[in-house]
């Protein structure tokens, strides 16, 4: 009885790990967003995004959030990217700017898995006085065999 029991244990456990990388691999591929913008999630925890603003990192899922790191921008190591933009911004514009280099990116992924949306604060809400308006950005994912 106790070597059906831990079977089954094992059994259980196995299927939450498959479980939790299909989730992952589903992820991997093509997200196309806004604007020609798309996301490319490689197997290996890296991605590219294209679009007006190339960046390269890493991504990592928690749940059903996915969140970005990144490593370069324009082709430029990131430290290389604060270097510039603490030359060309004004102080306050400058920490905003490294705050979103230096944090992650993150993007829910929908139940159906077919979305990425990331909540983005709308630049006008601080001086409204509700300070509650968003914007969003969702990408779809490429499902295409090109």
């Amino acid at each position: 009885m106790k070597k059906l029991a831990l079977l089954c244990t094992a059994i259980f456990l196995a299927g939450l790990a498959v479980g939790c990388k299909s989730k992952e691999a589903q992820l991997v591929g093509k997200w196309n967003g806004p604007d020609g913008m798309s996301l490319n999630l490689a197997q290996d925890k890296t991605f590219t995004q294209e679009g007006k603003i190339k960046a390269t990192g890493t991504w990592a899922l928690s749940a059903s959030v996915v969140s970005l790191k990144v490593s370069t921008v324009m082709g430029q190591p990131k430290d290389k990217v604060e270097a510039m933009l603490a030359k060309a911004l004004p102080p306050e514009q400058f920490a905003a700017a490294k705050k979103q280099l230096d944090g992650t990116t993150d993007l829910t992924l929908s139940d159906d898995g077919k979305s990425l949306t990331q909540s983005l604060p709308n630049a006008t809400a601080a001086k409204s006085p509700k300070g509650t308006t968003q914007m969003s950005v969702t990408l779809t994912k490429d499902d295409s065999k090109s």
